[in-house]
């Protein structure tokens, strides 16, 4: 939904308020570019870091319909960790405050983030999952609904 909404925000801005429309473009480089090579990066960091961290896992869950609640738990607490270090590390905090510092705010306000953002949220993520022992069909079932539902693909 939120493509479709971005797409008629912008033709809105379009027909009525020409002015802001310069916004819109910047916004809309800044998307394809951090896209392709933010996730080109983050396909290599999960992969890499499955290997990794999963023979370090404190233990293993097995593939059945109630651990896929313990796996949304573990996503959710790996996306929390991640973002709460982009706000308090001020390394992160420098390259994250541009997708908070919007003069005028719209939708592709959402999807202004480093590129670097992507493979770093990969990384923990799949840390956190991996040694708390996410079994990988799990995991591959969330990163899968992550990407498609969640609207990650496009930001």
């Amino acid at each position: 939904m939120l493509p479709l909404l971005l797409f008629v925000e912008f033709f809105i801005v379009l027909f009525r308020e020409r002015e802001q429309l310069k916004a819109y473009r910047v916004n809309f480089i800044i998307i394809i570019f951090n896209r392709v090579i933010g996730r080109i990066l983050s396909l290599g960091t999960i992969v890499w870091f499955i290997g990794f961290f999963q023979e370090y896992a404190l233990f293993k869950t097995t593939y059945t319909w109630y651990w896929f609640i313990y796996e949304y738990v573990i996503w959710e607490l790996g996306s929390y960790i991640y973002h709460y270090f982009w706000h308090k590390v001020r390394l992160l905090w420098c390259l994250h405050s541009p997708h908070h510092a919007a003069e005028t705010m719209n939708l592709s306000v959402n999807h202004a983030h480093f590129f670097l953002e992507f493979p770093y949220a990969d990384f923990v993520r799949t840390a956190t999952c991996m040694l708390l022992g996410l079994d990988l069909n799990c995991f591959f079932y969330s990163l899968i609904g992550y990407y498609l539902c969640y609207t990650r693909w496009v930001k």
